[in-house]
């Protein structure tokens, strides 16, 4: 899982390794990632399963401040 912090004063991007689930195996609905010391905030998160990509959000409301713009996911913490 990829995280990238919303606040352009201190952009990040924290990379979460996924555990391999205890049921289910390959077809596993779910999976659980740990952190630890992660500053509170607000997060575009994306996942990657072997190199693809998960789709994000665009703005797509012409005249907004965040038309083109990735809006989501998102995450706060």
């Amino acid at each position: 899982m990829l995280l990238d912090a919303r606040n352009p004063a201190a952009p990040a991007q924290v990379i979460l390794p996924g555990r391999e689930p205890v049921e289910g195996g390959p077809s596993a609905a779910s999976l659980t990632f740990s952190f630890a010391n992660l500053p509170r905030g607000d997060y575009l998160v994306r996942a990657d399963v072997d190199g693809l990509l998960s789709p994000v959000t665009l703005g797509s409301t012409a005249g907004s401040p965040t038309y083109g713009q990735i809006t989501g996911p998102e995450l706060s913490l």
